[in-house]
């Protein structure tokens, strides 16, 4: 038998080489287009790989972003709830010396007449100022709301400050 190349082929005589050569080279092809698939699919799995990497490294960003902010938020709610507590503790003490006063002009209303109320003039004077209005229920309201609104966390730890200062100062122009 006789290759397209003119050579004699048979059972036991070695293959033409020009046939050889056709064959090693269509090998050769189809590996080459095999090499050029996967090197396209690796360059696309880069290109994922970078775009991967990038939107971590954004996302990493917004994490540290939102932590930071919880911190400071925290802070501030702290803040906030610690000058509460202080306001809240001056208004108490306030109260205290109110009950205080009103008991000192209680003795003054009954002084000279005791237990009856006295009707000299100093007693009348600590009669009239016992009848002055002692209503705290605004207060209380407002106290409430202003907790509501720190659980909340409707506003900042600094307006909030700001609100419970004025308010306490309103408070303490009334006496």
């Amino acid at each position: 038998m006789e290759c397209k190349h003119g050579s004699s082929t048979g059972d036991y005589s070695p293959p033409c080489f020009l046939c050889k050569v056709e064959e090693l080279e269509g090998q050769l092809t189809i590996m080459t287009e095999a090499r050029d698939k996967y090197a396209l699919d690796i360059v696309r799995w880069n290109a994922d790989l970078d775009d991967l990497r990038r939107q971590l490294a954004t996302m990493t960003q917004e994490r540290d972003k939102f932590e930071r902010s919880a911190k400071v938020l925290m802070v501030e709610k702290g803040n906030a709830c610690i000058a509460w507590e202080q306001e809240r503790n001056k208004l108490a003490a306030s109260q205290a010396y109110s009950q205080q006063l009103r008991e000192a002009l209680e003795k003054l209303a009954r002084l000279g007449n005791e237990p009856l109320l006295g009707n000299s003039i100093g007693n009348r004077i600590a009669q009239e100022a016992l009848a002055l209005p002692q209503d705290d229920t605004a207060l209380r309201q407002w106290g409430a709301k202003l907790l509501k609104e720190i659980e909340r966390g409707a506003d900042s730890a600094y307006k909030i400050m700001c609100r419970v200062s004025r308010k306490v100062d309103e408070l303490e122009g009334k006496k």
